[in-house]
Order: structure tokens, then sequence, then C-alpha cells
């Protein structure tokens, strides 16, 4: 069973002027597990980011990381932490080499030939000798992580990883982020507005929303659970008999898409569904498993929580 890198203890922010941008928040994160945070701005998710840093106290609770508590040691905490928020923080007259070295000094036995084995895992050895100013954005990103991750943390931390990156760019930074935790088995606790790329990298998700998390799931369960999360499409000679047949007799809510049918089930009735569009000889064509996106799920959370807090209020 993977080791707990990362716990979340009941944590609450109150700040002076009475704004609670944290609620008894509690969550962990296991070695080699990438856990996204969503939210809508103000939600509190830059705030729980910059309390794990240190970078702002908290009001009540505690964060433990690798079992050590940043209240009672936060040197030795935060030396298994490394962060890197929005773009990195780099000289640009100096070497990427440079950069990295000067970085390396704050720590103890990292050697250049540590500085090079990042540089050949990031993707970038042939930049080593290169200025910052003469790189691209994608090279400057991966600088930043090898800066972050030098001193061999066990929980990194990235504020939106994808910022000002292009859609080759990015895919090169989701691949990067899911080596990191598969063959380094470094905890990563990422926040992003790309929904598509997180879907693909993360394997849990904590919503945020005026200060609480509404919502913690794996993502197969963020997925799967919601309401109406899968559809099945028929593709079929004649749509409309063919739902007729499907909402009488199995009960299911069915539309029409065209040349096509749409069940709101899941895959679990594919078999009868294709047994009773057979028993009456229509022909199916094509058969497609339709899951919501996360896009739509973060959506329908948010959604859920303004009806609630309307009908409250």
């Amino acid at each position: 069973m993977p080791d707990t890198i990362l716990e979340i203890k009941e944590v609450t922010k109150k700040f002076s002027h009475g704004i609670v941008a944290v609620n008894n928040v509690s969550f962990s994160i296991s070695e080699g597990e990438i856990f996204g945070i969503l939210g809508p701005k103000n939600s509190g998710k830059t705030t729980i980011l910059r309390l794990i840093c240190g970078l702002t106290h908290m009001t009540e609770g505690d964060i433990l990381i690798d079992g050590v508590s940043i209240k009672n040691d936060f040197k030795k905490a935060i030396r298994d932490v490394g962060a890197l928020i929005r773009s990195p923080k780099l000289f640009n007259h100096m070497t990427c080499f440079a950069n990295l070295r000067y970085y390396a000094n704050f720590y103890e036995g990292i050697t250049d030939k540590d500085i090079s084995n990042y540089a050949r895992l990031l993707g970038f050895e042939h930049f080593l000798k290169r200025r910052i100013s003469k790189c691209p954005k994608e090279i400057k990103q991966k600088v930043g992580i090898a800066q972050a991750i030098i001193h061999k943390p066990k929980l990194l931390i990235i504020d939106d990883p994808f910022y000002n990156l292009d859609v080759r760019e990015i895919n090169t930074m989701s691949s990067l982020l899911k080596l990191l935790a598969e063959k380094e088995k470094i905890a990563l606790i990422i926040s992003s507005r790309m929904l598509g790329e997180m879907e693909k990298i993360c394997n849990t998700i904590g919503v945020f929303n005026e200060g609480n998390m509404v919502e913690l799931k794996t993502m197969i369960q963020l997925l799967e659970g919601s309401t109406n999360s899968q559809k099945l499409k028929f593709t079929v000679d004649y749509p409309n008999f063919a739902g007729k047949i499907i909402a009488e007799e199995l009960k299911l809510k069915v539309s029409l898409a065209g040349n096509a049918i749409l069940v709101y089930t899941n895959k679990a009735d594919l078999q009868i569904i294709t047994s009773t569009l057979k028993k009456y000889e229509l022909s199916i064509f094509k058969i497609e498993i339709i899951t919501k996106t996360l896009e739509q799920v973060f959506a329908e959370i948010l959604e859920r929580r303004a009806l609630s807090k309307s009908w409250l209020s």
C-alpha cells in the first residue's frame, strides 16, 4: 500500500476581516498520486496550496508532510516539498544549468550529475548550456519543475502547470507530470483551469467552493457516479421506432439524435437493449458509450451547490 505523503487535518483559514478562505478541510495524498484541485475564483484552492507551502498560516487544524507536522517542525516538513507557482522564477542572463546549480546550492549533496540526470528525465538536456532568455516557454517550465524537484521532494505542488503553454507543450507537460508520479513516485497536487488535461492525468479530484471542499472522489468515481453519467448511442435504421420500443418495453429514458437514439443508462444494459432491438429486426450500425467529461461534472457540482444555497436562503 502506498505511503501517505500529505495529510490535511480539519484545516481552517480565517482572515482578520472575517472571511473564511478555507473551512474545516481534510484530505490526504499518497506517493505516486496526482491530486487535482478544482474550484471557481475565490473558492479556497489557492489558499490551501499556500497553507501547505507555509506561505500563510492556518487558523485551525494541522498539515502533515510525510508524517511531520508543519506546526511542530516546519523546517523538517518543508524539506520534502517542492513547489512551482505558475511561471518559474529564473535568472534570464544565466544558463539552464547555472540556474539549477544556484538552487541546488541551497541543499546538501546535489551534484552536477544529479542536475544532468534531471534534465535528461525532463527532456531538456540539450538546453543546459543555453541562457534562459534564449529558451522557449516549454523549456523554461521544465527548468522550473527541475528546480522544484532538485532536492528530491516527496510532494510536488504546481499551481497551473499548463500556464502560457501551447497545445503541443501542454501534451508534453501532461506526460511529464505522469512520469514524475509513476516513475519517481512523487505525490503531486495540482490546480488548473484546463479540465481536459486534469481529466487525463489526475487520480483524485477535490472540488472547492466558497472555502469548502464540496466533493472528494477518485476520477473514476466522479465521472461514473454523476447523474446520467453515461449514455448509450445506437445508430439504427428506424430511430423513431427503436426509441419507442426501448422506452415502452425497457422503461428507459430515450432521446433522438439524428439517425440514432440516446439511451440514458450505463453499459450494463447494453446487451438487453441490443437484444430488444434485434428482436424487432432493427439493424444496428454503430454503438457508442458516451461518458460525461470532467468539465461537465464540475459544472453540475457547482450548479447543485448554487441550487441548494438558493433553497436555503
